[in-house]
């Protein structure tokens, strides 16, 4: 139960200037890391935006040479050009998939870190022109208590207790009552709030710049991924490749074609002569067929 109330530890309980001085130099180069990483962001994205044109252009151009300086002289196709074709292909994937991650990176990411830091920027500027208000404020409050502390002794030494001495004695006392309120209220009420609002502050500004690292991380490890994946997509495409496959599926009458045709030849061949040889044994028992039955005629005559 204990556990649950107690309150955390907060700028709050330390409203010593010492305080405030550490928290503004502290938020200050929390901007300045804002900014840092805002502006790594935006060279990332250039990189990106700048691979992925002539990673595009690359393919423009090399798709236009392979049909000027191969396709155009013998138009062949296989597993070769297949895959070649794929790789192309895969290679104007990564540059949308570049153009992909150089726009996240740009309007959300920097976006956010931009708006962050404007907005935080902007908050340290009030508070400090607020704190450095307030400090003004009780600065001439202490002179002017001061100043009505060294007119009603004047008076006491050149007068003695008179009703203009008791008029600036009370004078005194009720500023003085003041300007100890006042000081009271600020450093137990206005300036703990103030350190509250620029530790709430810094808090904003720290998570801000979490969550951008964290998305910028995911949309890399994203991105690499999909390398990943399309690359083990591209080897097992080519671990099915064979030259000799390859070779027999050009498009052009190739050796396979002739190959076929030998072997149906071959085929046509061997059945005209069985076919031959059938016809030659057929008339060569009807020829010995006839001529025994001649015999036994011409013994019956005899």
């Amino acid at each position: 139960m204990a556990k649950a109330t107690r309150r955390r530890f907060s700028f709050v309980d330390l409203a010593h200037p010492q305080v405030w001085h550490k928290l503004v130099e502290y938020t200050e180069v929390t901007i300045a890391f804002a900014k840092l990483i805002t502006d790594f962001n935006n060279q990332w994205a250039k990189i990106c935006l700048v691979a992925s044109s002539q990673l595009h252009q690359l393919v423009i151009d090399f798709r236009r040479k392979t049909e000027s300086e191969i396709r155009v002289k013998c138009h062949l196709g296989g597993m070769m050009y297949d895959l070649w074709e794929s790789l192309l292909l895969e290679s104007e994937i990564e540059s949308q998939s570049l153009k992909k991650v150089a726009s996240v990176m740009e309007k959300e990411i920097c976006g956010q870190l931009t708006n962050c830091i404007t907005n935080q920027t902007l908050q340290l500027k009030l508070n400090k022109e607020h704190r450095r208000d307030l400090d003004e404020i009780l600065e001439k409050s202490h002179e002017y208590v001061q100043e009505l502390q060294e007119d009603y002794s004047k008076i006491f030494n050149t007068q003695g207790v008179t009703s203009d001495f008791d008029l600036a004695h009370n004078e005194y006392i009720f500023e003085l009552a003041g300007v100890n309120s006042l000081y009271s209220k600020y450093q137990y009420n206005i300036l703990p709030d103030l350190l509250q609002g620029m530790e709430q502050s810094q808090l904003e500004t720290i998570d801000a710049i979490c969550q951008n690292i964290q998305l910028m991380a995911s949309v890399l490890q994203q991105h690499i991924k999909s390398m990943a994946k399309a690359t083990r997509r591209r080897f097992s495409f080519v671990d099915l490749a064979h030259p000799q496959h390859d070779l027999l599926k050009s498009h052009r009458p190739s050796i396979s074609c002739n190959t076929d045709n030998e072997q149906d030849a071959h085929k046509r061949s061997s059945k005209n002569i069985k076919g031959l040889w059938r016809d030659a044994c057929r008339a060569l028992k009807t020829s010995t067929t006839g001529s025994g039955s001649s015999d036994n005629e011409n013994l019956s005559v005899s």
